[in-house]
């Protein structure tokens, strides 16, 4: 009887542990991929109109995305805690604007 019991014991043991392994590996790897996927980093930047005339306004702003020495990805822009939609300026290299609160306020990155 012991050595049944012990038989039905490694069994389970040896085949029982490779299904939770496997089950935790796809886990990990799944995991993995999807963390790879959303990661950014934050870079702290000021906006500022450029009207010329009058009050001029700067804000602060999180920009969310990629930079290296030859190329910028943005992901998202965030002003005051909000997402802010954005826009392309080709009046100027790697510049962008927003508006907020009746303003327009531009920014490079």
């Amino acid at each position: 009887m012991k050595k049944i019991l012990s038989l039905i014991l490694l069994n389970f043991m040896f085949f029982g542990l490779d299904a939770k392994c496997l089950n935790v590996e796809n886990s990990l790897q799944s995991n993995l991929i999807e963390i790879n996927e959303t990661v950014t980093d934050i870079y702290p930047a000021v906006a500022k109109t450029e009207k010329g005339y009058g009050q001029e306004y700067s804000i602060g702003i999180e920009i969310h995305g990629t930079k290296t020495s030859y190329s910028s990805s943005i992901t998202k822009v965030v002003c005051g805690g909000y997402s802010v939609s954005y826009s392309v300026d080709y009046s100027g290299t790697n510049k962008y604007y927003f508006s907020k609160g009746g303003e327009t306020y531009y920014f490079y990155f």
